[in-house]
């Protein structure tokens, strides 16, 4: 759970670098959240037609939105960790293409060396060959 914590407190830091295992247990944990979540909310909105009279639907949201900026910053610094600009995030307007291209861009190894974004902060296991 350190690693989960450790996207949070830099929520708004888009420099650095951040490592695969640090960016997929971020969104591992949010994807679990978020369908229990959203599970507990459908449950308890069952057979009605508004889900906004459901208290759950707010907490639904209200944490979607709360991991909005962490997830795009862990995402551009993951990004930076491989060795490519944070601009390629803007891939995701790129309907389903940009998605799987980003996809793709999050599963590479880290650059061993350091780069123009900071020094190397994995380890050996963590480099793809």
């Amino acid at each position: 759970m350190e690693l989960y914590f450790k996207v949070w407190k830099n929520y708004v830091v888009f420099s650095g670098r951040a490592t695969r295992t640090e960016y997929w247990f971020f969104v591992i944990v949010n994807m679990v959240l978020i369908i229990l979540l959203g599970g507990m909310s459908a449950l308890m909105t069952r057979g009605e037609s508004d889900p906004t009279s459901n208290p759950m639907f707010y907490v639904y949201i209200a944490f979607d939105l709360a991991i909005f900026l962490p997830t795009l910053a862990v995402t551009v610094r993951r990004l930076h960790d491989s060795g490519k600009s944070g601009l390629w995030i803007l891939m995701l307007f790129i309907p389903l293409l940009g998605q799987v291209v980003l996809f793709i861009m999050m599963l590479l190894g880290s650059q061993e060396e350091e780069n123009r974004h900071g020094p190397y902060q994995g380890t050996t296991q963590e480099v793809s060959s």
